[in-house]
């Protein structure tokens, strides 16, 4: 059966959500095994005041103190026989009103740290670099929201796309901070990826993140957003064809 709270110990429950409050953890005694968290959304959208916190890989049916960084109020979960939960999170005092990286928390009755879950609040609605591209749509492609053109060999990823232009999936040769049809093939070659769902490789080329009105998330209207897409940087102007991007 779920553990009653009557039986938490309260001290150590306040304690880590104070301190969790101003940015630390606590650990008392032996820590136990842990697991994995995850945040929706990820990034966090400026102003958000609510969080969908999961849990994976806990022990079964064991209490579980979750706490967010610079935040309050601390949360509790019960893991059901899989080791797993999941709660809505809602902050105190409405939603969060700076950018910055924040930190999720699980711990044990005790205080035991079990998982750390990093995220970062973004100001979604601004395109500082210039690349016509959302800070919280680089946050989510990964590449560097704060840079708009490679610069040099550690720009570009493995795959050969610009990890600093979400428009440049194909950085190389004449193609180099360039958005043209080379960038469009990469879409269905040298993998096709083109109606796929997003995983750990082919995340970079969701650049109109979600499946909107579609199945996948690698779909039509990425193709769409890297054909169409226009960048403050160069005035306004459709990216697409333009001359190379210019540090």
């Amino acid at each position: 059966m779920p553990r009653s709270t009557a039986t938490i110990p309260i001290l150590a429950l306040l304690l880590t959500v104070a301190l969790a409050a101003l940015g630390e953890s606590v650990s008392i005694g032996a820590p136990q095994p842990g697991g994995q968290l995850t945040v929706s959304p990820d990034p966090v959208p400026l102003g958000t005041d609510t969080l969908v916190i999961s849990g994976s890989g806990f022990a079964a049916n064991k209490y579980v103190v979750i706490t967010v960084s610079g935040a309050l109020p601390g949360a509790e979960a019960t893991t059901n026989g899989s080791g797993a939960f999941q709660i809505t999170w809602t902050r105190w005092g409405g939603g969060f009103n700076g950018v910055g990286d924040h930190w999720v928390t699980a711990s044990d009755s005790r205080g035991n740290q079990l998982a750390v879950k990093h995220f970062q609040v973004v100001d979604g609605d601004s395109d500082g670099d210039g690349d016509g591209f959302l800070t919280s749509v680089e946050y989510y492609l990964g590449t560097n929201a704060s840079k708009a053109c490679a610069t040099s060999a550690g720009d570009i990823d493995s795959s050969g796309s610009s990890r600093v232009w979400p428009g440049d999936l194909y950085a190389a040769g004449a193609s180099y901070n360039t958005v043209d049809i080379q960038d469009l093939i990469r879409f269905v070659a040298p993998d096709r990826l083109l109606d796929t769902n997003v995983s750990a490789t082919s995340r970079r080329l969701d650049v109109e993140p979600g499946k909107g009105a579609f199945a996948t998330d690698i779909n039509i209207q990425d193709l769409a957003t890297v054909s169409t897409f226009s960048a403050p940087m160069f005035g306004g102007a459709r990216a697409f064809d333009h001359a190379p991007c210019s540090p």
